[in-house]
């Protein structure tokens, strides 16, 4: 067991019911097989091209054009809505950032897939700051939600325990640090469909390579809260609304 205050990170089991689960993974084998999806997609061959160091590959040059991030999924299927900002992820994000569950709101959405053997590895990290959406202070969330069974052996997610006690000030001036180095104490989480995992803004994270037989998707969400002061955003359709405002989406 993880504590969010505590340890910077936290898993709630089964959270989401099995006809959530199910839709989730229509939706996400719906569009990584859309062929306008993936062109606009960064892929594995792109990474592999920039970044070779990222990817594990037995012959080099032969990394599939495979989606590795697809971004803004509500711009493709407004069903993601439903979902991402319903009230088992909301009502949690609402409880950590300690507001109310109306003045959460959305910041942006992907599937990050990591095909069998060619899963990019993800440089230890924290999201704050970061240069894609993020507010002045560290008042934000991710929320990881595993489409299939997320462990080491795929790939999964590692984190640092307890790196989130750091101040803001302290966590910009690491930010403008590269490093890609594994840090010395890791832990890995293992989560199934329908698992929630949140991660604090400031817990350092990452993972390696997909070295193995099992293609793995999951799903990042960012939330903050409402009227908060931005250091940079990209307009992903919706950003910004809150819960009421998602739920007039569907109608």
């Amino acid at each position: 067991m993880y504590s969010y205050k505590n340890d910077g990170i936290e898993v709630a089991r089964a959270a989401l019911d099995e006809g959530d689960v199910q839709s989730l993974s229509r939706m996400v084998s719906t569009l990584l097989i859309n062929a306008d999806v993936v062109r606009n997609s960064v892929t594995v061959r792109s990474v592999a091209q920039n970044k070779p160091h990222k990817i594990y590959c037995e012959v080099p040059d032969t990394e599939p054009a495979l989606p590795f991030i697809v971004s803004d999924l509500i711009s493709i299927d407004r069903r993601f809505a439903k979902i991402l900002m319903g009230l088992p992820i909301v009502k949690q994000v609402a409880n950590y950032l300690e507001v109310p569950v109306e003045e959460v709101v959305f910041h942006f959405s992907n599937v990050t897939s990591k095909p069998a053997k060619y899963g990019p590895e993800i440089s230890a990290h924290r999201d704050y700051p970061n240069q894609y959406f993020c507010p002045v202070s560290s008042e934000f969330i991710r929320v990881l939600i595993p489409v299939d069974p997320m462990s080491e052996k795929n790939g999964g997610l590692y984190f640092v325990r307890s790196s989130h006690f750091i101040s803001d000030e302290e966590a910009r001036s690491r930010g403008a640090r590269n490093n890609d180095n594994v840090p010395s104490k890791v832990e890995y989480i293992n989560a199934l469909p329908g698992d929630l995992v949140f991660l604090n803004s400031k817990t350092m994270h990452g993972s390696l390579p997909n070295k193995s037989d099992e293609t793995r998707h999951l799903l990042v969400v960012q939330y903050g809260i409402r009227y908060q002061e931005l250091s940079v955003r990209n307009d992903e359709f919706m950003s910004l609304a809150t819960i009421g405002e998602m739920a007039n989406l569907e109608h």
